[in-house]
């Protein structure tokens, strides 16, 4: 998550995504030998602007890709969800 985003819906939305952040970031992963980035996908944002969102996934995967970095997409995660919807999985316990 960049750190012009307060949270993971705020990394994937229209008005707050950051590709300036997001590709001065990456690079300094690089820099650092980083490869691998595990990476939140919200499903609000899928739910207000699916499209959008899937063109968002895809900018932020063309950075990572510029920088040699693999991203694993957790799709969405529904850790701050105190009634998940769908099988419970570890993260229906609000992340305990």
């Amino acid at each position: 998550m960049p750190s012009s985003a307060i949270n993971q819906l705020e990394m994937w939305q229209a008005d707050t995504f950051d590709t300036t952040t997001i590709e001065r970031e990456l690079a300094w992963a690089e820099a650092i030998g980083m490869n691998i980035m595990r990476v939140y996908l919200h499903d609000l944002a899928w739910q207000n602007d699916a499209q959008g969102f899937y063109d968002r996934i895809d900018k932020f995967l063309t950075i990572a890709d510029r920088h040699g970095i693999k991203i694993l997409l957790t799709i969405f995660d529904s850790c701050w969800d105190p009634f998940p919807k769908g099988q419970a999985t570890g993260t229906a316990t609000l992340c305990a």
